[in-house]
């Protein structure tokens, strides 16, 4: 980032390069967890989660869990995510905007 600004970029362009990495990294971790989420349902749906104890069976309501895939529950989890992820880069964002390219050159 020190580079960046010691060759011109705006405080602006470094928080939205900031920002678009944390949204790239945050898209693809929630669509990568939503779909590896969704296979664990779906095979689970299919073959059921075995209770080994009675307080499980009591709380399952047999001897096994059988969870449904909810289309609703696909699209905001990974949509929550990003937006967690996109605030948790603000701030360092911000940081990053404000410092002097003398600043951060010299921890290259």
């Amino acid at each position: 980032m020190g580079t960046l600004r010691a060759v011109g970029a705006r405080r602006a362009r470094v928080l939205a390069l900031f920002l678009i990495e944390a949204a790239l990294i945050g898209a693809a971790g929630a669509l990568g967890g939503a779909a590896m989420g969704a296979g664990l349902v779906v095979f689970f749906g299919r073959f059921g989660i075995p209770a080994f104890s009675e307080a499980q069976r009591y709380s399952y309501g047999g001897d096994y869990l059988f969870p449904v895939l909810n289309a609703a529950d696909l699209a905001t989890v990974p949509a929550v995510m990003l937006l967690v992820c996109v605030l948790a880069g603000f701030g360092p964002a911000v940081m990053a905007a404000r410092m002097r390219p003398a600043d951060s050159l010299r921890y290259v």
